[in-house]
């Protein structure tokens, strides 16, 4: 019965069971709701960036914080557990098949080049945030957040790129959304802009648990945004980034013929620039009379680059598989 369920309503099985996942995860948070708060306060201070091995020693002092690890794992999770049930050992092997760098026919040289293209995009976003807070010194939050790189340009540089590995979201999530949800959405909807524009949106509704713990205290200040309209305006800007991001991640993971790894990398760029850097420093921006994160104007811009060039099959041949 159940097997003839996920095989009748993959989509659905996976996304439920990947949100129920996220909300008990959220749950088990509020057990012990100090936790996070004292870890992002300690990252403040000393400072520090988080990532999969950096958390690892407060995980150790104060087992909640393993839900830092298994919110984003849920997704990978639902994953895992609606193929085994539907389609067994043949089915997990071609889910991990997507962990190749690139596959599907692509060569070393395209897919080269297409990992090339995100690290020259890395390098051109965070040259533009440096130049945004070197103009805003000494308040920017510059130097404390070259810091939690390191001591040394050469440290700084190095765990700058590392971090594209070690982040949590793109490297616990991307088997789940791109691996597994994803194709089957661009099957389903036979177009893959519009599979960007759903997934972006289920993607960042996904995320809401999160905000849970905020909304129980019953103080609107607790909220992101402030209140609860600024809480309402932020979780639609965050839903209109996911769907940006979507576009974004879409393009690389087809030019490499379905490889999560350059999923993996695409998220962990949006996050590292949206997140990573930009954590504890003031990098918002004017544009057009309207405040928005430093990150915005650039993806905005390349997604709609992406659309207008690759048109709205995003860079997928019309005889590949997704």
């Amino acid at each position: 019965m159940i097997v003839d369920l996920i095989r009748r309503k993959p989509l659905t099985t996976f996304y439920v069971l990947a949100f129920v996942l996220g909300a008990f995860v959220t749950g088990l948070r509020l057990l012990d709701p100090s936790a996070m708060g004292m870890l992002f306060k300690d990252m403040r201070t000393n400072p520090w960036h988080p990532n999969v091995i950096s958390v690892f020693p407060y995980v150790l002092e104060r087992p909640i914080l393993w839900t830092g690890y298994l919110f984003p794992f849920a997704p990978t999770a639902a994953a895992l557990i609606i193929v085994a049930l539907g389609w067994g050992r043949q089915g997990l092997g071609d889910l991990f098949d997507r962990m190749r760098f690139w596959r599907n026919g692509v060569q070393w040289r395209e897919g080269a080049l297409v990992y090339a293209a995100m690290a020259a995009v890395y390098l051109a976003s965070v040259t533009w945030l440096l130049l945004v807070l070197i103009s805003r010194e000494p308040d920017s939050g510059l130097a404390g957040m070259l810091a939690r790189y390191g001591q040394t340009p050469l440290a700084i540089i190095s765990f700058m790129v590392l971090a594209l590995f070690l982040g949590p979201g793109g490297l616990l999530e991307e088997l789940g959304w791109r691996g597994f949800m994803f194709p089957l959405l661009v099957k389903r909807l036979s177009s893959p802009l519009m599979a960007c524009v759903v997934l972006g949106v289920l993607w960042g509704l996904w995320h809401f648990p999160r905000e849970i713990p905020s909304i129980l205290s019953g103080n609107p200040a607790m909220l992101k945004g402030g209140s609860w309209i600024g809480f309402l305006l932020n979780q639609i800007q965050f839903v209109a980034g996911t769907i940006v991001a979507s576009i974004l991640i879409a393009f690389v993971f087809f030019r490499t013929g379905g490889s999560v790894w350059a999923a993996i990398l695409a998220h962990n760029i949006s996050n590292e620039f949206s997140v990573g850097l930009t954590l504890f420093t003031k990098s918002s921006v004017q544009f057009f009379g309207m405040t928005m994160d430093v990150d915005t104007p650039i993806k905005v811009a390349l997604a709609i680059i992406i659309v207008v060039c690759a048109g709205p099959r995003l860079g997928l041949k019309p005889d590949a598989e997704p």
